[in-house]
């Protein structure tokens, strides 16, 4: 709109604002200087560019009702329903917002409830819009609905419970706010009550059910915990551009699991455009049997099958027990290179690798007993800063030479 005005004359001889100060002049020597008109400050009392720009936009959509339009003609904003206005508000600020993207100014957005009244489809596509464009602004958002945890993948979600009049107040990072979660109920010995997953759960599960109906479908990864979300957005980035994948970490194996029943139903009775792929560990414990899934909804264990070779992705009722988690499934080349950036441990250290091409085995690979104490220290959190420092070095020139675990090729080829 300013580039419409470069050619008006604003101070120049002649201009708007001389023509302006002459009448005024003029009016109050007609009234004899007994009257005159003060701006009541010493700066800034010119018409602007951005004044002009303020009363042309105003006078224009003063000109204009917003309207939508429907399949027997126009229907005003004003008269659609409690829900339909929450959607067109938030239409509209998604598309201004995303037409002047390179503006210099922030601007925050407040918005309550942007879920009420809506149908569950409606809800994951007005938190999209709003993850969007939160990419260059504030957005501050109050909502009852759980759902929109998976689609919110960067920012803090600070979480009210009233609990005998006592009002307690939890914050967790989206990121990975499912496994923070679940650490916080044990650690706090219940006084979280644990009713908050089952919430988020069903309304996860309707978020995702519908975000797969989409006509421009979403797709899922479905994991335990915050480590393979690392590896995954690098495995997977191509497929998190081209095909909406999404990576939802649970904090569990036994997480995965129960989301993965809860899906089975809807997505097998309904055709589905976008698919969901549940992987987990396979541990000490055999895991529970259940059926594979279809051809959209897939679960499988990481498998080594005691030895060197390749990792595998079996079904949960697959005879093999070899335990197995993602830190022993990775290219055994590049495993060595970030662990010796990030310790000098002896008993850490990997002195030879039997297969070169295979996986990353710590006892038929590796030869070594202690590396599954070197991901328990730290409470964990060695698993993370591994992930983080494993893909910093797979994403250098360098090591491009080290191709991706096939296992993540079959996963692709799900998807694909």
């Amino acid at each position: 709109m300013e580039t419409a005005l470069t050619s008006v004359n604003f101070t120049n001889q002649g201009g708007i604002n001389n023509t302006l100060d002459s009448f005024i002049s003029e009016i109050e020597n007609i009234l004899g200087n007994e009257y005159c008109y003060d701006t009541g400050q010493k700066r800034n009392n010119s018409v602007t560019k951005s004044d002009l720009v303020s009363k042309i936009l105003e006078v224009y959509f003063q000109k204009r009702i917003l309207n939508k339009k429907t399949s027997d003609g126009l229907t005003r904003v004003s008269e659609l329903s409690a829900g339909e206005k929450r959607q067109a508000l938030i239409n509209l600020v998604y598309a201004f917002l995303k037409r002047n993207s390179e503006r210099e100014t922030m601007v925050i957005i407040a918005v309550d409830e942007p879920e009420n009244s809506l149908h569950t489809a409606l809800c994951y596509d007005q938190f999209e819009k709003l993850k969007e464009v939160s990419k260059l602004n504030q957005i501050l958002i109050t909502t009852h609905w759980y759902g929109f945890l998976p689609v919110v993948s960067e920012g803090y979600g600070h979480f009210l419970n009233v609990n005998k009049a006592k009002i307690s107040f939890e914050t967790y990072d989206l990121y990975h706010y499912r496994s923070e979660i679940k650490t916080a109920i044990e650690d706090s010995r219940n006084k979280i009550p644990s009713n908050f997953i089952l919430k988020s759960t069903y309304d996860l599960v309707q978020s995702i059910f519908y975000s797969i109906k989409h006509e421009e479908a979403y797709n899922w990864i479905i994991c335990e915990g915050i480590s393979e979300k690392i590896y995954f957005e690098y495995f997977f980035k191509d497929e998190i551009e081209s095909k909406k994948l999404r990576i939802l970490p649970m904090g569990g194996q036994s997480k995965v699991i129960r989301l993965y029943k809860y899906l089975k139903n809807p997505i097998s009775e309904e055709k589905c455009n976008g698919k969901v792929f549940c992987i987990i560990d396979t541990d000490q414990i055999r895991c529970e049997e259940i059926n594979s899934g279809c051809k959209t909804l897939a679960i499988r264990r990481l498998s080594n099958m005691n030895n060197h070779e390749k990792t595998e992705l079996l079904t949960l009722d697959h005879s093999d027990t070899s335990t197995t988690d993602i830190e022993k499934s990775l290219h055994p080349v590049l495993f060595n290179l970030a662990l010796n950036e990030l310790t000098k441990n002896e008993q850490y250290q990997i002195n030879k690798i039997v297969n070169e091409s295979g996986n990353s085995d710590f006892i038929k690979n590796f030869k070594n007993l202690d590396l599954d104490d070197f991901f328990k220290e730290n409470n964990g959190e060695n698993k993370v800063i591994f992930a983080n420092k494993y893909v910093e070095l797979a994403n250098m020139d360098e090591h491009s030479e080290h191709q991706e675990p096939s296992w993540i090729t079959e996963v692709k080829t799900f998807f694909h």
